[in-house]
């Protein structure tokens, strides 16, 4: 039982890997990597649809809501202010 455990874990660390690459440099590849913000007001549709792909994307594997904003790949500006 425990190789196929291990098969498992195997297979769900490749998956989650690959998910983050392809969110990294095909959803948000437009993003700097000089860890600026983007103006949320100057978004292109397509930027837009790219965010909402990987809300999406987070929602389905990160189901704790609090864990999963901690985790997110987006950072909002609007999020900082949050914390003063």
């Amino acid at each position: 039982m425990a190789n196929i455990e291990q098969l498992y874990q195997e297979n769900i660390e490749r998956s989650v890997a690959e998910l983050y690459n392809h969110m990294n440099k095909n959803l948000l590849g437009w993003l700097s990597d000089d860890g600026e913000y983007a103006d949320t007001e100057d978004l292109t549709p397509e930027q837009i649809d790219s965010i909402s792909a990987v809300q999406a994307i987070e929602e389905e594997w990160v189901l704790n809501a609090e864990l999963r904003e901690e985790a997110s790949m987006l950072r909002f500006a609007d999020d900082d202010d949050d914390d003063s």
